[in-house]
């Protein structure tokens, strides 16, 4: 516990380190396919697959294979230091940072070195759009549209999902996609969009959303200072998505 506990004022290399070494010691909480637990360290540990099946780093990778193609300018795993002046900030004190517990806060020096990506509405309604075109946009291809596909299709049937303390009936989670289906989730996203529509939310209060039926590519930008016990976004990401899915006129 108390290794846990420095974890958060440790430099960011000592942190992804020891972040790192804890998932490798971690034992196996269930067997697989019994159910789903969404967890930012899953994806710690994607990136650590990726960069020993490339033998890059992942921001280099990421910058060379999506960023740059797509001419997301604005788009960063590391935020480098002239940028950083202009990404929001959240009180120390704000009850999401409070709950993170030993991580380091959402807008941290060390999640602006590799936790997670910084970008802007554009940029993100830019990689948004390359999911709804089948994996392209502006003359660059950077997935198949088979790969598209699967990321993009519920891969999680029937199983149930624990997102903070709340479990939910169905998973519906794609590959790094939300999957809509027929189970409503509070705040987390409107009623009127369509079966089939995904979309990916984050931790700061941001969401993209696409809906193939109606061709939308939805960017919400906010900034969320707090959550419900049930782990429930207190935003109105979703009353957003209905007025732009209710403005569809054909």
């Amino acid at each position: 516990m108390g290794e846990r506990a420095d974890l958060a004022g440790r430099p960011s290399h000592e942190f992804e380190r020891a972040i790192r070494e804890l998932i490798h010691q971690a034992p196996l909480s269930r067997p697989p396919g019994e159910q789903m637990d969404y967890f930012t360290l899953c994806y710690v540990l994607l990136e650590e697959l990726v960069e020993r099946v490339s033998g890059r780093r992942f921001a280099d990778l990421v910058q060379e294979r999506i960023f740059d193609p797509l001419g997301m300018k604005d788009s960063y795993v590391v935020v480098p230091e002239s940028v950083r002046p202009r990404v929001v900030k959240r009180p120390p004190d704000a009850p999401w940072n409070q709950w993170l517990g030993p991580m380091p806060p959402i807008d941290s020096r060390q999640s602006e070195e590799g936790r997670m990506v910084f970008s802007t509405a554009r940029d993100t309604a830019v990689f948004g759009q390359m999911f709804l075109q089948g994996g392209t946009y502006g003359g660059a291809r950077i997935l198949s549209r088979p790969a598209v596909a699967e990321m993009t299709r519920t891969q999680t049937p029937g199983i149930p999902v624990v997102v903070g303390p709340t479990i939910r009936r169905e998973a519906s989670y794609g590959y790094g996609w939300f999957v809509r289906t027929n189970e409503k989730w509070r705040y987390w996203d409107g009623s009127l969009q369509s079966q089939g529509e995904f979309h990916h939310s984050g931790s700061g209060g941001v969401l993209l959303w696409v809906d193939p039926r109606d061709e939308i590519v939805g960017i919400y930008f906010s900034v969320d200072l707090a959550i419900t016990p049930a782990f429930e976004p207190l935003w109105n990401a979703d009353l957003f998505q209905n007025v732009v899915s209710s403005a569809v006129a054909d």
